[in-house]
């Protein structure tokens, strides 16, 4: 059995996908298909307090604060942003004032556009699994205890069934896209 701790808090549990017969194996495909869901997306879901050291990159804007009409910009990966507690751009550490929110596009702006990158530490994610993300979770799960040797298609004289090929379907793909990062991946801080 894979532990739950190498991938975090899972996005299906095992009395969520019903009666199953065997416990660990229930237990693995949560596992794997809450790590598949994750992998996919390329971002935490769930809330908690973050801190990641990412890219600073530079923006051309228009406003009247800034007389060069450029900033800095810092793509957060985690979502929704409810706090933000601290700014270290190229290892200062910057005052509330000195950066600014943008929650409709998950981007900190910061006056320094040459800076290079910004470690940001802020609390982020939803209180829940979407009902979106658990439903493809619990799919994905099922269909692993349903068909564990990973199966294709089988044929019997006249008899022919075929399986997934193994990945998502356009659905749970169409599903867990509104959740997807649109930025690049973490560092580790």
């Amino acid at each position: 059995m894979i532990p739950v701790s190498e991938i975090g808090p899972l996005l299906i549990t095992v009395p969520e996908l019903g009666d199953v017969t065997d416990a660990d194996e229930a237990q693995t495909a949560c596992v794997l298909a809450s790590g598949a869901i994750l992998d996919y997306i390329g971002r935490p879901i769930l809330e908690d307090t973050y801190t990641h050291t990412l890219p600073v990159q530079a923006e051309i804007i228009t406003r009247e604060q800034e007389p060069n009409g450029m900033v800095g910009v810092v793509r957060l990966k985690a979502h929704p942003v409810t706090a933000i507690t601290s700014v270290v751009l190229d290892g200062v550490t910057l005052a509330a004032d000195e950066w600014s929110w943008d929650a409709s596009r998950y981007q900190l702006v910061v006056d320094e556009a040459g800076a290079y990158e910004a470690a940001v530490t802020y609390t982020a994610g939803y209180p829940d699994v979407p009902p979106g993300l658990r439903a493809v979770a619990k799919r994905v799960a099922l269909s692993m205890l349903s068909n564990p040797g990973g199966i294709a298609s089988e044929r019997l004289a006249d008899y022919n069934v075929t399986y997934g090929d193994g990945d998502f379907t356009a659905l749970e793909r169409r599903v867990m896209d509104r959740y997807r990062s649109a930025t690049g991946t973490i560092r580790a801080s």
